[in-house]
């Protein structure tokens, strides 16, 4: 499947607020708007890459969670599977 541009940005706002609303490891998005709603955008790029490239919901559950515990130092939310699997839901929708 061909993305164009204009689609491609459009998934990637979409799974910028998904990782925001949903995936929140950190637990920033508590709704009193102290703190900046980009906080995980620089994953979400990867995300969408990972989803167009057919990637399986195991496969973006385990780079989710590896964000979670090797690049913030946390431990697994269990939120990553869901998040996975609603990103792929997301792209098919989408095709």
């Amino acid at each position: 499947m061909t993305i164009f541009r204009s689609d491609a940005n459009s998934l990637l706002q979409t799974f910028q607020a998904l990782l925001w609303k949903e995936w929140d490891p950190i637990g920033v998005n508590d709704g009193d708007g102290d703190w900046p709603d980009d906080e995980y955008d620089n994953y979400a790029t990867q995300l969408l890459t990972l989803v167009q490239t057919g990637k399986s919901k195991v496969e973006i559950e385990a780079y989710l969670t590896t964000v979670e515990t090797e690049y913030m130092g946390l431990g697994p939310s269990g939120r990553s599977g869901p998040v996975a699997e609603r990103a792929i839901q997301i792209f098919g929708e989408r095709k």
